[in-house]
């Protein structure tokens, strides 16, 4: 299952003052997630399931999940990071809503058991979710980037590599994730969903992974062929295997 451990701080690490074109987006995202997260709380309240594909909580995810917008942006410059820092915080809650919510206390039994009756509910939610999530954070790493670019020597400073570090190290993570999700065998159509965000956005992360990251990949997505007959899902995996192939590990 899919966590960010790394990302926000990461971004913490990185951010300087400054102006970007997503502050709008982000701004609604914010405000969305607070509203979702105040009807998840409700409904649990009166000992109901959260509907995630229906109003209202299929809007307030709409908002923040807006892969539209995120489309519809000018290409990245250093100073998004402003705007993405708020954007990815509430991505990363809607996700931790949607895979945690129900689970009773915060051990790892209950929350096992938590994600396990919540990928069967909610799996329809979560991989759409999860592909705006790969591209959000392909934004945010070719951001970082540019950041660190734009710094001088003298500025990039040990806390800011260890931030550039982390942001690359948690998109990896993520990556993983989502492959051994999708090997476990899901729907589909699901899987497509974000198999094909993770190709498209490919290009970025795969460059960046060490040899170790590269084997695991590479048996993950073996695996994860044996799990399906659908081929426009196998071609995508197929080419998300040889984009990963072709990348010289770090």
């Amino acid at each position: 299952m899919l966590r960010l451990p790394f990302v926000a701080l990461a971004l913490v690490m990185l951010l300087a003052p400054a102006h970007a074109d997503g502050t709008s987006s982000a701004q609604t995202a914010t405000k969305a997630i607070q509203d979702l997260t105040r009807y998840t709380d409700d409904a649990t309240k009166k000992g109901e399931r959260p509907a995630f594909d229906k109003p209202p909580a299929s809007t307030y995810l709409a908002q923040v999940l807006d892969g539209k917008a995120l489309a519809a942006l000018p290409p990245p410059t250093a100073s998004d990071l402003s705007w993405l820092l708020p954007w990815a915080d509430a991505m990363n809650k809607a996700n931790q809503l949607i895979i945690f919510t129900g689970a009773k206390s915060t051990s790892e039994a209950d929350q096992r058991e938590a994600i396990e009756r919540n990928m069967n509910d909610y799996e329809g939610v979560m991989f759409p979710a999860w592909a705006f999530m790969a591209r959000l954070q392909t934004r945010m790493l070719l951001t970082a980037d540019l950041f660190m670019d734009s710094l001088k020597p003298s500025d990039r400073t040990p806390t800011r590599q260890r931030g550039m570090a982390q942001i690359r190290d948690g998109h990896v993570q993520f990556v993983q994730g989502g492959l051994t999700t999708i090997a476990s065998g899901v729907k589909p159509e699901n899987a497509k969903v974000l198999t094909a965000a993770l190709r498209e956005t490919a290009p970025v992360w795969a460059p960046r992974i060490n040899e170790q990251e590269q084997s695991r990949l590479r048996s993950t997505l073996g695996e994860a062929k044996k799990a399906y007959t659908d081929q426009a899902l196998l071609d995508d995996l197929g080419g998300l295997s040889l984009m990963i192939e072709g990348a010289k590990p770090k």
